[in-house]
């Protein structure tokens, strides 16, 4: 699954997130399962979920090794590029995380996971969004690894 995306086990062995980001993550894949199992509908959104935090975490990796590939002359062109992409499906990211949480709301299941990527004051919650699908991504690598 992984593979299909362009991620490799190797990309995460390499990645250096720009921030000094700790990927422990507050939210179990296992607790996310529980929550949609048994209910079609919520675990394909959880499917489609987990498929935008791998798109998501792909194009973070992709500005990383651009940056450090790139010659100065190719690099502008590049990263501004790949930064609009990644703008973009990081939108879509937080957009499937929102989506998942309102419908398992709705059909009465526990949505308070979503609470912990909410926004706080001081908190930028697109950075947090994006920390748990990156988080989320190399939880599930391991775990295939």
């Amino acid at each position: 699954m992984l593979e299909n995306h362009g991620l490799r086990p190797e990309d995460i062995d390499n990645f250096e997130y720009k921030e000094d980001v700790d990927f422990k993550l507050d939210v179990k894949l296992e607790d996310l399962e529980s929550i949609v199992e048994g209910d079609e509908d919520l675990e394909q959104l959880l499917e489609e979920m987990l498929n935008s935090c791998l798109r998501y975490t792909e194009t973070v990796l992709k500005m990383n090794m651009v940056s450090k590939e790139k010659s100065d002359e190719d690099f502008a062109q590049e990263i501004a590029d790949t930064s609009d992409e990644r703008r973009r499906i990081h939108n879509l990211t937080i957009e499937s995380i929102d989506i998942l949480a309102r419908t398992t709301e709705k059909k009465g299941k526990d949505s308070s996971w979503v609470e912990k990527l909410r926004p706080t004051p001081f908190v930028d919650n697109r950075s947090v969004y994006g920390r748990f699908a990156i988080a989320l991504t190399f939880y599930r690598a391991a775990q295939l690894t």
